[in-house]
C-alpha cells in the first residue's frame, strides 16, 4: 500500500516534469511544399505540444517567426542553434532545398558539434528508398561510426509512425536535458 508521503511524492514529481517539459525548445524543419507538407509538419507541432512540449514550434511559426533583420537562412540556422531540440522530417513528396541547408549545418558546422545529441533526423522510406540525399546520408554515417553516434537517424514510413516516433524522442531528449531546463 502507497502511503500518504509517497502520493504526494509522486505527484510532485509529475507536476514539476510537466513544468519542466514546456520549457524544452523543439524546433522541427521540413518541406513547406507542396502545402500539405506544412500541414504534416504542424500536425507534428501540435502532437508534441498535446505531450506538454509545448514550446514546440516550425520556422516561421507564432514561437520561431523569423526575426525582422534575418533572412529565412539567417533564422534557421539561429534556431538550429538556440533550440534544445532539433528534429529535421525527409518526406517523400516534399522539396528537400532548404532541409539540406539545415542538415548540411548540423553535419559540418563546429558550432553545431555539441548539439548532435539532440538532433533527430526522420526519413520517410517508400520501398526501401530514402527522401534523405546519399551525400548527407554518407556523412551522417560516418559521423555515427559505433566509435561516435552522435546524431539520431530514424525511417519512418506513415505520419502517424512519425509522430510516435518524435514523441519518443522528444521525451528521450527532455530527460537527457532535464538537469538544463532545471536550471532555467
Amino acid at each position: 500500500m502507497v502511503t500518504e508521503w509517497w502520493k504526494n511524492k509522486i505527484a510532485k514529481r509529475i507536476a514539476e516534469d510537466e513544468l519542466l517539459r514546456k520549457k524544452l525548445k523543439i524546433t522541427i524543419y521540413g518541406s513547406f511544399e507542396p502545402s500539405n507538407q506544412k500541414q504534416e509538419l504542424e500536425k507534428l507541432c501540435n502532437h508534441l505540444c498535446s505531450k506538454g512540449f509545448e514550446d514546440t514550434d516550425i520556422i516561421s511559426g507564432e514561437k520561431r517567426p523569423i526575426p525582422e533583420d534575418f533572412s529565412i537562412l539567417e533564422a534557421c540556422l539561429f534556431y538550429l542553434e538556440e533550440s534544445d531540440a532539433n528534429f529535421l522530417v525527409y518526406t517523400t513528396d516534399g522539396a528537400r532545398q532548404g532541409l539540406i541547408t539545415e542538415c548540411d549545418h548540423i553535419l559540418f558546422s563546429p558550432k553545431m558539434c555539441k548539439k548532435w545529441g539532440s538532433c533527430l533526423i526522420m526519413d520517410q522510406t517508400k520501398a526501401q528508398k530514402s527522401s534523405m540525399g546519399q551525400l548527407q546520408k554518407d556523412r551522417l554515417a560516418e559521423l555515427n561510426s559505433p566509435q561516435l553516434t552522435r546524431i539520431a537517424y530514424v525511417p519512418f514510413s506513415s505520419f502517424k509512425e512519425l509522430q510516435m516516433i518524435a514523441s519518443n524522442f522528444a521525451e528521450n531528449f527532455f530527460v537527457a536535458l532535464k538537469p538544463i531546463l532545471i536550471d532555467r
